[in-house]
């Protein structure tokens, strides 16, 4: 109980008649934040003594501490009964948002905002809501792959408490097709690299010189990073050049010999092996069905990650695409899987990966890989001509080979051809020789060996 006395108390000028007026902080220090009712006794008395006691209505006492903090839930528009915090959904400019806490014995006042940080709301303005523990907003200004924190703000005469949500993101079906990227096989930028050394040649090239032989017929990458350009000997039989893309100084090629020549041109202050990575990165229009799996990975290429799962399969590229999609639930740190091969599939027939982006309650439509063919056996054929004509005064042999195209479930890239004294080729005259589409070829041989029986090796 506060006790007030006139005699020591200074006089509130200004009002009509007698006032009281007594500092809040004092009466504060007596409320523990109860709320408790609170009044004031007034007695008066005369100087015989006589009083008259007077009690105002009850009031309680303005708050001396703003209101307590909350804690702020990011709801999944599609699944507002959820009471559980969601990091990615996967509805177009919309963000909603629960909450439990800001107790206090006042009315508080409640305002909503968005923000890039939890510390502003530099997206959304704060604007007051009604006082009820849930809420959404709809705004052009929440775009797809941003993550936004959701931001409450409550006031009462103690002042004001903000708390924040730990952030969402929202993606929607049109940001995952423009910026999911799907592809057949491993990364090969992460794949182990070839092992090599650089010299340079009379005319001031750069030549790889590579310590391990490469392997003849598969498809290889060279990444290379500015101001270089890479010179690949095709005309020389070592390899040809699958395909190049000057942005990004990718170049794809495949080797006809274990040792192809490349050349590199780039300023001599850049000359370091490093800058250089050849890697052998298998195909990604076909795939051997002896593998039973097929690889595949996928990446955002605004380089960002966010907390969602994958679904992952293969499925048939026709007018419907149909086909298995495996329900494989992944983490988001995980964006390359093997998959198996669906027991139903058949040579010939064009399929994709698919990716399916999904958050713990629903999925969006798959994106999908460029279409890839399944392989189920080698090329096969036979020389239809195989003449070997000798040279008179001379230890040299006119070859004469004729062919028809090889059947295979691919286009057939090169051939190979070879002399052997046996079927097998275990005891070989000649090296093997690449051709490239063609079904003739005639060759001269020279050797020292004894004419026995030679037979032509056709690869």
């Amino acid at each position: 109980m506060m006790e007030w006395r006139q005699d020591t108390s200074s006089d509130c000028s200004g009002h009509l008649g007698f006032c009281i007026k007594y500092p809040v902080e004092k009466l504060q220090r007596h409320d523990t934040e109860f709320g408790f009712d609170t009044h004031i006794s007034l007695f008066v008395y005369n100087k015989a003594g006589h009083f008259l006691r007077l009690d105002t209505e009850k009031f309680r006492l303005p708050s001396k501490y703003p209101p307590g903090h909350a804690t702020v839930l990011d709801v999944d528009p599609r699944s507002t009964d959820d009471e559980s915090d969601v990091d990615v959904h996967f509805s177009e400019a919309t963000l909603c948002a629960k909450w439990t806490g800001f107790r206090h014995h006042e009315n508080i006042t409640l305002e909503f905002g968005i923000g890039s940080s939890t510390q502003t709301d530099d997206v959304i303005p704060f604007s007051v809501i009604e006082n009820d523990p849930f809420t959404c907003i709809n705004s052009s200004k929440l775009l797809p792959g941003v993550k936004y924190h959701a931001l409450l703000r409550a006031s009462c005469s103690g002042g004001q408490t903000m708390s924040a949500s730990n952030g969402v993101t929202i993606l929607t079906q049109k940001y995952v097709n423009n910026f999911l990227k799907v592809y057949v096989g491993e990364n090969c930028q992460l794949l182990p690299h070839a092992e090599k050394t650089l010299s340079t040649d009379l005319n001031g090239d750069t030549i790889f010189n590579l310590t391990k032989p490469l392997r003849i017929g598969h498809v290889y990458n060279i990444y290379v990073r500015d101001n270089i350009s890479v010179g690949l000997e095709e005309d020389m039989g070592n390899l040809t050049l699958v395909q190049s893309q000057t942005f990004g100084y990718y170049y794809k090629f495949v080797p006809f010999v274990h040792w192809p020549i490349v050349k590199t041109i780039y300023p001599s202050n850049l000359f370091q092996s490093d800058m250089i990575d050849v890697v052998r990165c298998p195909s990604q229009h076909y795939i051997s069905v002896a593998k039973q799996s097929a690889e595949s990975f996928w990446l955002f290429t605004e380089g960002k990650r966010f907390p969602v799962y994958f679904k992952v399969g293969i499925m048939k590229e026709d007018m419907n695409n149909s086909g298995s999609l495996h329900d494989f639930v992944l983490s988001s740190n995980i964006t390359h899987l093997k998959i198996p091969i669906p027991q139903d599939a058949k040579p010939g027939l064009s399929y994709r990966m698919a990716i399916q982006t999904c958050s713990r309650t629903y999925c969006l439509e798959p994106v999908l890989s460029e279409n890839f063919t399944l392989l189920f056996s080698d090329p096969a054929g036979h020389i239809s001509v195989a003449d070997i004509d000798y040279l008179e005064g001379s230890n040299c042999f006119t070859v004469d080979l004729q062919w028809e195209a090889f059947t295979s479930e691919s286009p057939v890239m090169f051939y190979q051809w070879s002399l052997s004294e046996d079927a097998r080729g275990r005891k070989p005259v000649t090296l093997w020789t690449t051709l490239v589409k063609r079904s003739r070829h005639q060759y001269q041989v020279c050797t020292d060996h004894a004419l026995v029986q030679y037979w032509s090796l056709l690869n």
